[in-house]
């Protein structure tokens, strides 16, 4: 099984970071917008700094960390105030992400490492939004390619 072996937190100029490094690839995870922070499988609300809270879901791992559940960072940073390990259960870990503001954020994966870049909204470069938000200009994009017309179209019907 894979497993968590740290997470680290980055300050840099227009985005603040979190990276989950891990044994191997992770191959499954969802980050995205919560209104509130749940620590599962109780059900118990977390207090987290912030006024947006983005979360950072792992599949199929298990943490070899060594701090008490759970545990919180404090981060500072000009977007990321904090971040907050609320899950830890039947293979599945949860990073809350305290932050100033919901902003966009950006999703990657470099070998063993996953990369949540998250936009300082008052001094950052853009950054794109994951998920369903990035869908239209991912189509967009694929019609100007020629590919995709037939997703382009089945999307446009579906919105109408």
């Amino acid at each position: 099984q894979t497993t968590i072996t740290s997470v680290r937190i980055g300050i840099h100029g227009g985005f603040d970071r979190i990276v989950v490094a891990t044994t191997g690839q992770v191959s499954d995870y969802k980050v995205a917008y919560v209104s509130t922070v749940i620590q599962s499988p109780k059900g118990t609300v977390v207090a987290v700094p912030g006024k947006a809270y983005l979360t950072v879901t792992v599949h199929s791992v298990a943490w070899t960390g060594t701090l008490p559940f759970p545990a919180l960072i404090t981060v500072g940073g000009p977007e990321l105030l904090a971040a907050v390990r609320t899950q830890q259960f039947e293979g599945y870990v949860t990073i809350a992400l305290g932050l100033q503001a919901r902003t966009g954020f950006r999703v990657t994966q470099s070998g063993s490492l996953l990369i949540v870049d998250v936009k300082d909204p008052t001094s950052g470069a853009a950054l794109p939004s994951t998920g369903a938000d990035a869908l239209p200009a991912l189509l967009a994009a694929l019609a100007l390619l020629g590919v995709g017309t037939v997703l382009v179209t089945a999307a446009r019907k579906r919105r109408a």
